[in-house]
């Protein structure tokens, strides 16, 4: 067995250092959206936004979201460019709007007039009564109020809108206040529930700078707080590498056949090289732990949305297939329980249903005290409901509702029918009866109504079926383990996709009043189940190999349950934060909190009912051991300060010398690491913030700077992504390839002796004083007569002759005296090829990781030969954009530029950091002696 990860201090101080870097680069404002059509200010009530097209100040509740038809949400820019809006705010249930039109040279004289702009710019609406018209006089400017309910054919939605005109000069500004509802709502209501949400806005209006410096100032710490963004993937970088700490792979097993038992079993050098134990309890319980992190993940990322995500946004769809594993593991356990325990279906209810229970009731009167607090008792029917569950106050708790109910399915239909098999396909028609009921009962607040009820439910029979056949299944993908991995994997992505494409497509919200949607429900089913399915298999298959363990694993398994309950209250009572990265860290930072002091009771509780002793907590045994270890360590180091001063006391001619070294190496470092910083810090800027010089302070502004930067690439027919991949293609084919060839050479010229072998290093050694591009003109004739032209194959293969490599690895390998272990390698009959891979390259692996390094950061730079090669711009490399790009006049001042620039470094330090470690390895030999 190998650990893979272990748990050092250092990698994780480089973590939270690149962590920080990153927050530092991605850091801004939320409340303030970057636009060269105007800009927002915070203030302490309301927000102030001024529009450039005619310089007036629009006031809006600081709850709404605001876009410019630039906005970096393409879908609602993409809306306003089309029916010609300058400014849209929305409120954070999407059912107040006010849009903003600037009308050029517009004649409004009579009350016609008015309505006959109204009625040009409805769209799909429909106008169904009278207009009714007011004039509304302001502090700066007076307006023209029209007021009008309206109806959408289309998606059957109602509206009542109050529009207002004024005007400057020539031109005419219509600011349109809308409330959009499924049911028609009451005109005189609404129309004075919208004077009343909009009423600041016309009153406070102004044309002209709005006053920044004094708008500045009402921004408190809090205020600024709320509107912190960065990127929230940095959050998922400490779970993952908790996750990998410890991690064992079980190594490779031979399969031997027993002929007394007559089956076969796995023989490797320590134990059978499979995890037997990947189905245990233990290791269930830290998948489920792990797993509980990245559901709240994934309702983190619907609620801030897949713009603000980031790369997070893959998990937007994904929690199905969490959930999925739950469901599963839940069957499995129970199976696994009746098999192992005696009479444990009598006393199911009193064991079972409590641990499920009392964290679920818990929550409940957590959520429910919160509610009291801040909005009153309020009904008493409806607060009895809440308690009882009848009622979910807290949408995330129907997995409990359902694991409860198939939890005693189980348990009648086990109890009654002594068959098993008999059992399980009973359980198996009732949970497909399920599954249909609720798929029927489309959407809605009430028990099994909504695709999350039923779209995971036939994972827990499956699980109990995997018990029961546990030990047949598991021989079989022992036995075909890469195969089943392979195709496992295969189907997983491609039904990943399948179901991505129904959703968008089809969906599971297509019913209205005329059509339920059964069919585009259905679809969706059928594609997300095998998704769910081949996901949990691969989650097994992976854990049939990797061994995973550790205590904070073990702490997230212990508090999973409580962790998925609570964290909704989270979500719900810090919606005011409006920046995506202050948001996602409030809520995990605070869910932990309350998931682990919620654990705590719900164990003192279920301790009280089992009248067993209350347990010392988990957290309070791991903070004393960490007290005693960091008392023991303080006074080691504190030992070591001491010796070190003595002997800097006693030396001082010598510690001086060592002082003046370090100093040197560190400004070295710093000097070395000051044009990266530059990068960083340049491509958070604007162009007028490089333009004012030298600063070490971000700009906020790289969101901006990446969504340009990826413009770059679209205009062109390509994606970022797309170029990273072809160019990491490129040079990581090149460089593997040149390695591998240039180490075999060596071997060669090292070990063998044959005619022309010094003339031939000769012309090795001299082909490292040609320049690379005096060889341009043979190569691109090469690539002509193969017919390879404008394709990547070429550039791959051109690391076949790396003359550098060839003579590095010879003096590398003329530094050891390997030969005796050649020839017994040799005697015992093993082939020349084994030899080099299974004794040379191991013994080589600090050169050849150099190499990998090395080769590939000068493929990923070869701009010549791929200029020469590649014409088709769709086939052209990151590298040739970079040369294009930075080589116009006044590039020098463009924040793109440098978000390109630090883009295209991104791979190459990624593989400088997975390869660097192995470079200072030591070479233990332990064989012949010269």
């Amino acid at each position: 067995m190998k650990v893979l990860v272990k748990w050092k201090w250092s990698m994780a101080l480089t973590l939270l250092f690149l962590m920080a870097m990153t927050v530092y680069i991605t850091v801004g404002s939320k409340g303030e959206e970057k636009s060269r059509l105007g800009f927002t200010l915070n203030q302490r009530t309301s927000v102030v936004t001024h529009i450039n097209a005619c310089d007036i100040n629009i006031v809006t509740p600081k709850s709404f979201m605001r876009f410019f038809p630039d906005s970096a949400v393409r879908e609602i820019a993409f809306e306003m460019k089309n029916r010609d809006m300058d400014f849209l705010a929305v409120s954070d249930d999407y059912q107040y709007f006010m849009e903003v039109y600037v009308l050029e040279e517009a004649s409004f004289s009579t009350e016609e007039d008015y309505e006959r702009q109204i009625l040009n710019t409805q769209g799909e609406y429909s106008v169904t009564d009278a207009f009714i018209h007011e004039d509304v006089p302001g502090t700066e400017m007076d307006f023209h109020k029209v007021s009008y309910p309206r109806r959408s054919g289309a998606y059957q939605d109602y509206g009542v809108v109050t529009d207002y005109f004024t005007k400057k000069g020539e031109t005419v500004l219509e600011i349109r206040c809308c409330y959009d509802a499924e049911t028609e709502p009451e005109f005189d209501a609404e129309i004075a529930e919208l004077d009343q949400t909009f009423r600041s806005s016309f009153s406070d209006c102004s044309f002209g700078n709005p006053g920044k410096a004094e708008a500045e100032n009402e921004n408190y710490l809090w205020e600024r707080f709320k509107s912190l963004t960065f990127a929230p993937w940095v959050l998922t970088v400490p779970f993952l590498y908790l996750l990998l700490c410890n991690i064992t792979f079980t190594g490779r097993a031979e399969r031997v056949y027993d002929g007394k038992k007559k089956g076969y079993y796995y023989v490797s050098d320590e134990g059978t090289g499979w995890n037997e134990a990947f189905l245990s309890r233990d290791i269930s319980k830290m998948i489920l732990g792990f797993f509980a992190v990245m559901i709240v993940f994934h309702h983190l990322t619907q609620q801030v949305g897949a713009v603000d995500a980031g790369i997070l946004s893959v998990l937007e769809n994904f929690g199905v297939g969490f959930v999925g594993v739950f469901f599963f593991f839940s069957g499995f356990g129970l199976y696994e329980s009746v098999q192992k325990k005696e009479n444990y279906l009598k006393g199911f209810i009193k064991t079972r249903l409590p641990s499920v229970l009392v964290p679920f009731y818990s929550a409940v009167a957590v959520f429910v005290t919160v509610r009291i607090a801040y909005e009153g008792p309020g009904n008493p029917g409806t607060l009895l409901m809440y308690l009882t569950g009848v009622k979910l106050i807290n949408s995330h708790m129907w997995y409990i509702v359902e694991i409860v109910f198939l939890y005693l399915l189980f348990y009648v239909l086990f109890r009654l029918i002594k068959n098993r098999s008999l059992a399980l396909m009973f359980l198996f028609f009732f949970c497909m009866a399920l599954v249909a009921f609720s798929l029927t009962r489309g959407h809605g607040d009430a028990w099994f109504q909504g695709e999350w009820w039923y779209n995971t439910t036939l994972l827990f029979p499956f699980g109990i079926w995997f018990g029961k056949h546990k030990e047949g299944i598991t021989a079989f993908l022992k036995r075909f383990y890469p195969i089943c991995l392979a195709a496992v994997t295969v189907l997983f992505f491609l039904f990943y996709r399948m179901t991505n494409y129904m959703l968008s497509s089809r969906g599971y919200w297509s019913e209205n009043g005329t059509d339920p949607g059964y069919d585009d429900k259905l679809c969706c089913l059928i594609v997300q189940c095998p998704m769910v399915l081949f996901f949990v298999l691969l989650v097994l298959l992976i854990g049939m190999k990797l061994l995973i363990g550790n205590r904070f694993l073990r702490f997230l398994g212990d508090i999973s349950l409580e962790l998925y309950l609570i964290h909704n209250l989270f979500i719900e009572g810090f919606s005011m934060i409006k920046g995506a990265g202050a948001f996602m860290l409030s809520v995990m930072a605070a869910s932990f909190v309350a998931a682990t002091i919620l654990h705590y009771v719900n164990t003192c509780i279920l301790c009280l009912i089992r009248k067993k002793p209350v347990p010392r907590p988990e957290v309070k045994r791991a903070l004393e051991a960490y007290g005693k270890q960091t008392v023991e360590g303080f006074k080691t180091r504190t030992n070591r300060i001491r010796r070190e001063l003595s002997y800097a006391k006693k030396h001082r001619k010598k510690t001086a010398v060592r002082l003046l070294r370090y100093s040197f190496c560190i400004l070295l470092c710093l000097l070395s690491l000051f044009p990266i910083g530059i990068l960083l810090i340049n491509a958070t800027k604007t162009n007028h913030g490089i333009l004012q010089g030298l600063s070490f302070l971000p700009g906020g502004n790289f969101a901006e700077n990446y969504r340009m930067a990826k413009g770059v690439f679209l205009h062109s027919g390509n994606s970022l992504f797309a170029v990273v991949g072809r160019s990491c293609l490129i040079s990581g084919g090149c460089a593997f390839i040149g390695t591998y060839i240039g180490g075999l050479c060596a071997y060669g010229f090292e070990y063998y002796s044959f005619k022309g072998k010094k003339v031939l290093w000769r012309a090795v050694i001299a082909s490292l004083m040609i320049p690379q591009i005096a060889g341009s003109v043979g190569f691109l004739r090469m690539v002509l007569k193969l017919h390879l032209y404008n394709s990547l194959l070429p550039l791959i293969l051109v690391g076949i002759a790396i003359p550098s490599c060839a003579y590095f690895f010879r003096m590398y390998l003329h530094s050891m005296s390997l030969m005796s272990i050649i020839e017994a390698a040799r005697i015992d009959g093993c082939k020349e090829l084994m030899i080099f891979n299974r004794l040379i390259l191991p013994v080589m692996k600090p050169a050849v990781l150099l190499e990998l390094i090395f080769n590939f950061a000068v493929s990923w730079n070869n701009t010549v030969y791929q200029n020469l090669v590649l014409t088709d711009i769709k086939k052209k490399t990151i590298a040739i954009f970079l040369m294009n790009e930075t080589g116009g006049r006044g590039s020098g001042s463009d924040p793109v530029v440098y978000c390109l620039l630090l883009l295209a470094t991104v791979p190459s330090l990624i593989v400088y950091l997975l390869f660097s470690p192995g470079i200072m390895a030591r070479i233990n030999i332990g064989s012949v002696k010269e």
